[in-house]
């Protein structure tokens, strides 16, 4: 019998965007949530892109209800679940958004993945930030 895939939640920032890609498609995690701005939005498809210090950039599914309220000047914490097909690739699907508004800098951290107490510090220096529920402070 198959064991059921874990779902690892984390939270990360835009540098580190590429190896939850390659996590995701390792099918390693599933949720995660990211500080970022925007860098395209497509309101007919449906899709916010996100800025990353690479090349790749992972494209958002976002409800047509978000798009009312995103502003690319602004940094927006992002709730996302992850999609993986043998089609598409990775999606983000976008569940919550927060504007932090025009930021002039937003001091960032990059830490290996299995590092997790990243939330913990930037929750630290950001306490606007918001938990979407009690799950998403636990460590798995």
């Amino acid at each position: 019998m198959d064991q059921p895939q874990e779902s690892v939640f984390i939270r990360v920032n835009g540098e580190i965007l590429e190896s939850l890609i390659n996590q995701t498609s390792a099918n390693k995690i599933s949720k995660g949530m990211i500080l970022a701005k925007f860098l395209d939005i497509d309101q007919d498809k449906g899709t916010a892109t996100i800025e990353s210090t690479d090349s790749k950039h992972l494209k958002f599914s976002v409800p047509k209800d978000k798009f009312n309220s995103i502003n690319k000047n602004n940094y927006y914490q992002i709730c996302f679940t992850f999609e993986y097909t043998t089609t598409i690739g990775v999606q983000g699907v976008v569940l919550s958004l927060f504007d932090f508004g025009p930021v002039d800098s937003f001091d960032t951290y990059s830490y290996s993945l299995t590092y997790f107490n990243y939330w913990n510090i930037i929750k630290d220096r950001y306490p606007q930030l918001k938990t979407e529920s009690d799950q998403m402070d636990q460590q798995y």
